[in-house]
Formats: structure tokens, C-alpha cells, sequence
């Protein structure tokens, strides 16, 4: 089948891109870009220290156990949920697990809980904890 509209190749696939790489950047936005951001916390929050104190009592309680979703679950609240509500804490549970466990060897290990890392890892589950409880209820155990 041959389509007569299409356009033919003339060897110039990218043409687009090269127009737009060729701009020029002012100076002022330049050194915007160039310096650092300052977003980045440099210590824990007594909140979020609370929360990884909390978090790290549970599982050496064995309370949560970081390999079993369920552990996480606050059963009597998730059952009483509607369907997408239990989807939406599933969906959380199962992509909080891998940071969950990475945050249990982190703070296990010899490194610094006042790692970059770390700090975002324990800001990050947290906060989003917090943002999945406000919409529908005190479904987890962390």
C-alpha cells in the first residue's frame, strides 16, 4: 500500500529537535538553572523522626512484617472500605513495601539516617500515608 501523502524522508529525522536545541538561554535563566536547589531537607523532622521511630518499633516487634502486605493493613477499617477504596490501599501498600524494606536496611545499616536518601524515602511514605488516610480512613498500621 502506498500512500502518496505521507512525507518523504529527505535524510533530516530530527529537524525539529535541531531547531529547538539551537535557542539561546539568557543569562539570568541560565544561572537559575546552574545553582543548586535547596529542597532537599539536610536532617529529620521530629515528625518524620516519630514516623520512622514508629515504623522501625513495628517491625522489630514483628507487628508489620515488611514481606506480607497484610501486615501493613488495619484489617477491620480495610474491610469495611468500599472497592475502590481497597484498591487505592493496595495500591499503596504493594508500591510502599519496596521503600518500607529499603528504609528497614538503611536504618539497620551503618549509614546515617540523615542521608539524603534516607530522609526522602521516610518524607515520601509518609506523606503519602498521610494523603491516602485523609481520603479514606486510618487504614494502615504505620
Amino acid at each position: 500500500m502506498n500512500d502518496e501523502s505521507a512525507p518523504k524522508p529527505d535524510g533530516k529525522l530530527h529537524d525539529s529537535i535541531e531547531q529547538n536545541t539551537n535557542t539561546t538561554i539568557d543569562q539570568e535563566t541560565q544561572d537559575m538553572l546552574n545553582k543548586p536547589s535547596n529542597t532537599s531537607a539536610t536532617e529529620l523532622t521530629a515528625e518524620d523522626q516519630a514516623f520512622l521511630d514508629n515504623l522501625m518499633e513495628k517491625i522489630s516487634s514483628g507487628e508489620i512484617n515488611p514481606m506480607q502486605p497484610s501486615t501493613i493493613m488495619n484489617e477491620e477499617v480495610y474491610q469495611s472500605l468500599s472497592g475502590e477504596n481497597k484498591a487505592k490501599s493496595d495500591l499503596f501498600v504493594n508500591s510502599s513495601l519496596f521503600v518500607i524494606r529499603k528504609i528497614n536496611e538503611f536504618n539497620q545499616s551503618d549509614f546515617s539516617n540523615e542521608s539524603d536518601m534516607m530522609i526522602n524515602m521516610i518524607q515520601e511514605l509518609r506523606l503519602k500515608k498521610e494523603t491516602l488516610e485523609k481520603e479514606i480512613g486510618d487504614v494502615l498500621k504505620i
